[in-house]
């Protein structure tokens, strides 16, 4: 080709040499989003094109993902259930697939969750969004196909995804994103290794100055959340709406106190019963007093925004915090809110009702931390339990009737081992949780011979064994957990379980179970290993600090039906069992290296026999497992519902 040596030609050129920016136009996450996402019925109640007109708090901290954005460390503390999962983290995703791609890493509490995910939300959201194209393998390798379940390839980038127990795969490579999912769950260290969001968040340091992190989570105990102590190191940005009266600016909470001392937040009147008038449930404003109702929120939620109320220590870091009261209208109503709050609050008298529902009621609908005030036991309060004319051995059925409005609804047992022999431990339950200690003894013997008379004793006991009420209803044992963490026994143990097919199991006892669950099972390795089709570590922390609260801190009037798990004990059981639960004391475990609190542990004294605790918690986890397993078995239900339970056993499932 020859160029012309004409001037206008020259010219030209250097016109559209000048005219060449070198700057780049970004599209905001929030923009690109709403113009591709569609969200299916089957994963969300308000289907269609997406749009954030319903949840327009999420579009600041999604938006912080945008290369315009300086931000690197993102922190969003939530209720559970408020949709932050898809309207912020699988928005992140999609983002930086299709839009500005980037290498990104997704970590859950545990890979089962991240799998999970992954299937059912992940895979539709890139359907959904027309990004199933740019699912393809970056190399030549003939058998990769740069798409399957945990990892993703596409053009720009690729998205891995861990659990995070899998240390080797949080220090495996480096990501310019790295999204923290439900990260109270995760464990809080991983040995050597460190804490998982330090190992990850190393995996950043190759991109230091273009990095996004983001930590989502709902909190639970104050002491060991991970997502409030971040929060706490950002800004601590809340989200402001106006009052639809006087428009002032406020942040939606529970409950508040004014600077004249005055209550705001969610109010409603009583019935005669004692019970919320839901149709006077509304929103008390701060400042003019004026009630607004649950459907005003189509008014005033768009009109909020985003202030921090905070300087944070770190530079480029924001915190946010949302709670259930700014759910989308169809969603989460203040109604529900309400009646979610009588289940854990006696409104007549003002105090807590049931301590578990409170616990979850502040984490999963405030989205705030709840602080763990539990107290080791003392002898002086937990021998006042004896009662009078219950005497060990028996089903106490008039006793019972008498002060829970229940007879007994089925017994559990435990098993604690101790170097000459076994303590045995037998619970009578009524239909509130109410618990009655119907025998405590100690069978002497060989442990470590599975063949001993010992061993023998206690097969026979747990089979053959019935208890006879005054009415003469007939119960047996309906489930028994047998400790296998003490001495160098656990194979004898296992030997022990394996000749059941269900109904009893070997247990070990944890300090923590990761997001709080009272039990998990085994591991599938440890259970082959093991022979066993079942076993159950064991939250005994959480036990025993659920024990602690029932025996010091539950009132009752004798005039009056007892509070739900209230523990009763026969008059003739020897001071020395009450001497077992003091035991262990409530200590404070703090990092080594750092000074920080880490967790919250039970300490045996040096010396003291501790059986009579043991063996107390593992009946209260024995219990809870059989109602959540009948809750799903029986009713088709995903969680333990007690009150579905108590009125299963009342049908005589578990007596005769």
């Amino acid at each position: 080709m020859i160029l012309s040596h004409n001037p206008n030609d020259i010219d030209f050129f250097i016109q559209q040499v000048n005219s060449i920016t070198d700057s780049r136009e970004y599209e905001l996450p929030s923009d690109y989003i709403e113009r591709i996402r569609y969200l299916p019925s089957e994963l969300t109640p308000l289907p269609g094109k997406y749009s954030f007109d319903k949840t327009p708090y999420f579009i600041e901290p999604l938006n912080c993902f945008s290369p315009l954005c300086s931000t690197q460390q993102i922190v969003f503390m939530k209720p559970a259930q408020i949709g932050g999962t898809t309207g912020i983290l699988e928005n992140i995703l999609a983002y930086n697939i299709g839009c500005d791609p980037k290498t990104q890493f997704y970590i859950s509490a545990d890979r089962e969750l991240v799998k999970t995910g992954m299937k059912t939300k992940v895979e539709r959201m890139i359907d959904t969004c027309n990004l199933r194209d740019l699912i393809f393998s970056q190399t030549n390798k003939k058998r990769s196909t740069g798409d399957t379940v945990m990892e993703k390839e596409y053009p720009g980038g690729f998205l891995h995804s861990a659990g995070a127990r899998n240390p080797g795969k949080l220090r495996q490579m480096s990501y310019q994103v790295i999204l923290f999912d439900e990260c109270d769950g995760f464990p809080l260290s991983l040995g050597k290794e460190g804490d998982p969001t330090s190992l990850a968040e190393n995996r950043t340091n190759a991109f230091a100055e273009k990095r996004k992190i983001l930590y989502l989570s709902t909190p639970t105990i104050s002491q060991t959340s991970v997502i409030y102590q971040l929060y706490l190191q950002g800004d601590q940005r809340n989200y402001f709406v106006p009052c639809k009266y006087c428009g002032e600016m406020q942040v939606l909470r529970w409950h508040g106190v004014d600077e004249n001392k005055q209550l705001y937040g969610i109010v409603f009147e009583l019935t005669n019963r004692f019970l919320p008038d839901y149709k006077t449930v509304g929103y008390k404003c701060q400042y003019c007093g004026k009630i607004m109702k649950n459907h005003d929120k189509s008014i005033f939620m768009n009109q909020g925004e985003w202030r921090a109320t905070s300087e944070a220590e770190l530079p480029l870091f924001r915190s946010y915090w949302l709670n259930a009261l700014y759910s989308p209208i169809g969603m989460y109503s203040w109604e529900k809110i309400v009646a979610d709050w009588s289940k854990c609050w006696d409104i007549k008298n003002n105090r807590i009702k049931d301590k578990e529902k409170y616990r979850s009621f502040r984490n999963t609908k405030q989205g705030l931390p709840f602080e763990e005030r539990g107290s080791s036991i003392k002898y002086e309060k937990s021998v006042l339990h004896r009662r009078s004319g219950f005497i060990a051995g028996q089903i106490p059925e008039d006793i019972m009737l008498r002060d829970t409005g229940s007879y007994s609804m089925l017994l559990t047992c435990s098993v604690d081992l101790q170097a000459t022999g076994i303590y045995v431990h037998v619970i009578a339950w009524t239909a509130g949780g109410q618990s009655w200690t119907i025998d405590f003894f100690k069978i002497d013997g060989d442990i470590k011979d599975v063949k001993s008379d010992m061993w023998t004793e206690l097969d026979k006991f747990i089979i053959e064994k019935v208890y006879v009420s005054v009415s003469g209803k007939q119960y047996r044992i309906m489930i028994t957990f047998i400790d296998s963490g003490w001495g160098k026994h656990t194979d004898v143990v296992y030997q022990f379980c394996k000749e059941y097919s269900s109904g009893v199991y070997a247990i070990k006892g944890a300090e923590w179970i990761p997001s709080g669950l009272t039990y998990n099972l085994f591991t599938k390795p440890t259970l082959e290993k093991a022979g066993l089709p079942a076993a159950y570590n064991i939250n005994t922390t959480k036990l025993k600090d659920r024990l602690s609260r029932y025996l010091g801190r539950l009132q009752w009037d004798s005039g009056q039906l007892q509070p739900d798990w209230y523990p009763n004990y026969p008059e003739n059981l020897g001071d020395d069992f009450f001497r077992m639960y003091e035991a262990e004391f409530r200590t404070e475990v703090k990092d080594k290296d750092t000074g920080k609190f880490k967790y919250i542990r039970w300490k045996q004294k040096e010396g003291a026999d501790n059986h009579a605790l043991d063996t107390t918690v593992y009946n209260l986890a024995a219990l809870e497992l059989l109602a959540d397993r009948t809750c799903r078995e029986e009713f088709g239900l995903k969680v333990l519902s007690w009150p579905d339970f108590w009125e299963y056993c009342k049908t005589g499932a578990f007596y005769s």
